[in-house]
């Protein structure tokens, strides 16, 4: 317990540093994978938030909003991936909010001191939504991400879009379709008699 209080401290420190050092010490790109999908309503996805670009860097920490359009898309749940640690293990702290109505507050910190298994790109977290409406949502970072290394360097960001739409299934244009025929019939019908 005392070295794990001991790892919390130091990176709870190094977040605190990261959040606010002015010096920049590298880059890495966030992006949505894949970055368009196309589902029906009542259909699924999962969509994973990727940063890549790290190099010879490791990432200790980040914090970021996802926005989506909440009248085209449910947003089910999210789970983090093991980059930082894995949170069942007490190696990371999940601090995120979740679902705030059509935004996503996703943030954690490792706890690990060692992060140089990392590779250059992975998975932050993989969000699953359900399309309720037809339509487009586009996914964006309403503001720039804090991303953050074990030393308390912090890095830019370089937030990509992504885009989710929401279609009528295939059956229910079939049942419109044939209700359409059928109203078609019945007037053809009606045509005549008069």
């Amino acid at each position: 317990m005392k070295k794990l209080g001991k790892k919390f401290l130091t990176c709870l420190f190094a977040m605190f540093i990261a959040m606010f050092v002015s010096d920049q010490a590298w880059a890495a790109n966030l992006s949505f994978d894949p970055s368009d999908s196309v589902i029906g309503i009542g259909g699924m996805t999962d969509v994973d938030i990727v940063v890549s670009g790290l190099e010879n860097d490791d990432l200790g920490t980040f914090d970021f909003n996802v926005n989506y359009d909440n009248s085209v898309l449910d947003f089910n749940d999210y789970t983090l991936g093991t980059g930082l640690g894995d949170i069942s293990d007490y190696d990371a702290l999940n601090w995120g909010d979740g679902n705030l109505g059509g935004t996503i507050h996703l943030r954690e910190l490792s706890l690990l001191d060692d992060l140089s298994f990392q590779s250059d790109s992975f998975a932050l977290a993989t969000l699953s939504f359900t399309g309720i409406g037809m339509g487009n949502s586009p996914l964006s970072f309403p503001e720039d991400p804090i991303l953050g290394d074990f030393s308390g360097d912090s890095l830019s960001a370089n937030p990509e879009s992504g885009n989710i739409s929401v279609i009528p299934i295939p059956g229910s244009l079939w049942l419109l379709g044939s209700g359409l025929a059928a109203l078609a019939g019945i007037r053809r019908k009606f045509k005549k008699r008069c």
